[in-house]
């Protein structure tokens, strides 16, 4: 892991600012410690503040059109907010069983 990012605690952020090279690219950093003591790391061509959370409300996102894809029946979940923000937190939290499931649906 970079030296930039060792001393993050578990559910820490940080964006580095300037890009690093990487493979021959220059790339702008974003990483968070998760629970089991592993990284979370992003990598874009581009700087991003908030490239962490962007990254989960894809994820949150791509989760739900292959559950969409899948034929499953989730139209009221766009009609209310706080069904909305549960299911964002939940998928977040178990991204992994979330991942599983849509794929062997």
């Amino acid at each position: 892991m970079l030296r930039e990012f060792q001393d993050l605690q578990v559910h820490e952020q940080r964006v580095l600012r300037k890009p690093r090279w990487l493979w021959g690219q220059s790339l702008y950093l974003s990483a968070t410690r998760l629970e089991d003591c592993e990284w979370l790391l992003i990598a874009s061509d581009a700087y991003a503040a908030q490239s962490l959370q962007e990254y989960a409300d894809c994820w949150t996102i791509g989760i739900l059109a292959t559950l969409f894809s899948r034929g499953r029946k989730m139209e009221l979940i766009y009609k209310n907010d706080q069904i909305k923000a549960t299911l964002r937190r939940l998928i977040n939290d178990y991204s992994d069983i979330c991942f599983a499931v849509a794929w062997i649906s």
